[in-house]
């Protein structure tokens, strides 16, 4: 081991950054056996050039002064010689270290022989940043607080690399000594050298960890600025000049992700670390958005404001030819996006996170994309479990009961044996997978639903139909919101209902083919070779955009995020709202934002849309066997007015 360490700091610009490294670097270096050495490499703040000075002369860093602007890479060279028989940490002007943190560094040094340089992890750190992805940098508590996490959820380990990262990187002499100097031709001011560097010392038999128990917080090209992308892509077609198969080397890594385990468990600390007061709710859905993904953030805005922690288990993107994955999102805490399990394989570790984060019930929402794994957590933690409607994924393997014809195939007779399904799925697919026969699929879910302690749909159609093929169910209904249709009126308001110029039909949503969008094109194309007064407004897109400007009947608006549709929808001018949908829809919230926007609306006479518009009016029903032309017929009547919306039922005594 050397005799000490040296933390190197090349410094060019960003004034506040680089003084309150600086701060930080003393702070936590009184016991370090070495030097804290700047290298001020011409820098053109003078303000800063005076700091540094004032610094160097009350004794606390070495200063080093370039003539002119020589880049990083001879920066890092100069500050690496000053004590030629020292380690040294070569430190970004624009980092905040914590805590005993060089001691922590210098341990994954010397954690082996043949282990010649160990980097930190960072909010900012490229194959080495925490969360995935990178993040902006905490304030120095912050640093402060996830470094001590990581030194106690991670203590000791150290992970291989392919390559240090050159924003907190601990060089030992020795390997130094062997390797050589950074270059400081190749790579202009910066980018790449301590790549090179470390492939180099890789083919002389020096191998690079990460210290996994060690965070330090970075800002992120302070010197570089807006040259950061220009450098980078030539320093990278440098590296791969110099050392064929470097990004193969990199891809690699990033697949095997052997960091992974690490992220987890700091994930996991700072969630405990946050409080939980044994109440958290686990909720498991999809990773696709509509109407489950609102009435899930619905949910947990609703936990928040009672001051109520929300857990969220999605499907996360699955490795090349491994197992299914999931992955728990903190509510309250998005930037934990680490928290990825294999079920299959790390049940017992999910499981141990969800009862130490103090999960004391779930709700399922949605299975798809899920391990069957999923299906036993509450059993496995002992926990209550509700079970959510949105759509009837329980009883058909292709969720919406549409099979080839493009539309409803009536649901499963009661007493189904399953070989009506089992030629649809065979035929058309399902949305599950092939693994499962249709009897075995709705066995696992009617073991589910009769074990889950409610079962809650949001209409009494979508209730009777589950009940139908699961007795024993615990089904309630609770309508996912209060919205009321308009007071009835002509929608256009127009004296007579004249035609004078055309009517305009809103149509609202994804439009997929569950959500009419043949039945939408079919009536576009009649609508123009009949050359009637209508013209469609899709709020929101489809399935296929380009084929609905084809008919030149159809103006789409494209996907819009929620709290936006009522504003477009008011933008349209529209008449009234058409909802194509061919499935038994289980709510629909597209009709509950027609009727906040004030439309009336005409659908199929056919699951939730059909049970609200009797229930409250507002609107027509058609038979869902209803053609292009009877539909356009029956837009074209309701805008005239010639046949009134229903009204709501007399509630009279």
């Amino acid at each position: 081991m050397a005799a000490g360490v040296d933390v190197v700091i090349p410094v060019y610009c960003g004034r506040t950054e680089t003084m309150a490294c600086i701060a930080a670097v003393l702070d936590t270096t009184a016991t370090m056996p070495g030097t804290v050495v700047v290298i001020d490499d011409a820098s053109p703040d003078a303000g800063l050039t005076e700091e540094l000075r004032a610094l160097a002369a009350s004794g606390r860093i070495h200063l080093v002064r370039n003539p002119s602007n020589l880049g990083f890479p001879a920066s890092a060279n100069r500050g690496l010689a000053v004590h030629a028989d020292r380690d040294a940490i070569l430190l970004n002007a624009d980092t905040l270290p914590a805590g005993d943190w060089w001691r922590r560094l210098r341990a994954a040094a010397y954690s082996s022989p043949g282990v010649g340089s160990a980097t930190a992890l960072s909010n900012d750190a490229s194959i080495l940043s925490y969360p995935s992805g990178g993040g902006p940098i905490p304030d120095r508590d912050g640093v402060a607080a996830r470094d001590a996490l990581a030194a106690a959820a991670n203590a000791g380990l150290r992970v291989e690399i392919p390559t240090g990262v050159g924003f907190c990187w601990y060089l030992r002499r020795d390997c130094l000594d062997e390797v050589g100097a950074l270059s400081e031709t190749r790579f202009g001011r910066g980018y790449g050298e301590e790549n090179d560097f470390c492939l180099r010392a890789r083919r002389m038999g020096w191998r690079h960890v990460a210290a996994a128990d060690v965070f330090v917080g970075h800002v992120g090209s302070r010197s570089f600025g807006s040259e950061k992308s220009r450098l980078l892509a030539r320093n990278l077609a440098a590296l791969n000049a110099l050392h064929p198969g470097y990004d193969g080397l990199i891809r690699r890594f990033a697949a095997a992700d052997p960091l992974a385990a690490a992220r987890r468990r700091l994930d996991e600390a700072r969630f405990v670390a946050a409080g939980a007061d044994g109440n958290v709710l686990l909720l498991v859905t999809f990773d696709l958005g509509g109407g489950v993904a609102r009435h899930v953030e619905e949910r947990c805005r609703q936990r928040e404001a009672d001051g109520l922690r929300t857990l969220i288990l999605r499907p996360h993107p699955p490795a090349a030819g491994r197992p299914a994955r999931c992955r728990v999102e903190v509510y309250d805490q998005p930037d934990l996006k680490d928290l990825v399990f294999t079920p299959a394989t790390e049940a017992e570790a999910l499981c141990e996170f969800l009862l130490r984060a103090g999960v004391a019930a779930i709700e399922i929402h949605h299975l798809l994309n899920h391990d069957p794994m999923v299906d036993e957590l509450a059993g496995r933690l002992g926990v209550l479990l509700d079970v959510v409607l949105h759509d009837y994924g329980p009883i058909c393997p292709r969720i919406t009961m549409i099979d080839g014809s493009g539309r409803f195939c009536g649901g499963p007779d009661e007493g189904e044996d399953g070989g009506r399904c089992t030629r649809c799925v065979a035929l058309n697919g399902s949305r599950f997978g092939r693994g499962l026969s249709v009897a075995g699929y709705r066995a696992r879910h009617a073991t589910l639903l009769r074990n889950a302690r409610t079962v809650l749909a949001p209409s009494r159609d979508a209730a009777d139909r589950i009940r139908r093929h699961v007795p024993g169910a615990a089904v309630t209904v609770r309508s996912w919101d209060d919205v009321r249709p308009p007071i009835p009126r002509r929608p256009a308001g127009r004296p007579g209902g004249t035609d004078a110029k055309p009517w305009r039909i809103c149509v609202i949503g994804a439009v997929g083919a569950h959500k009419g969008y043949h039945v939408l094109h079919d009536c576009a194309r009649d609508a123009a070779t009949r050359a009637l007064p209508l013209e469609f407004i899709l709020v929101g897109h489809s399935q296929d955009d380009v084929g609905l400007f084809a008919t030149g009947q159809v103006f789409v608006t494209g996907p819009y995020r929620e709290g936006e549709a009522a504003g477009l929808i008011a933008e349209t001018g529209a008449d009234l709202v058409f909802l194509p949908s061919v499935w038994p829809e289980t709510w629909c919230y597209a009709l509950s934002e027609a009727w906040a926007a004030g439309l009336p609306v005409l659908a199929f006479d056919l699951g939730a849309m059909a049970e609200r518009i009797r229930d409250l009016g507002g609107g027509w029903l058609l038979p869902l066997d209803s053609g292009a032309g009877a539909v356009n017929d029956a837009l074209l009547a309701a805008c005239r007015g010639t046949v009134p919306c229903l009204p709501p039922p007399d509630r009279s005594p």
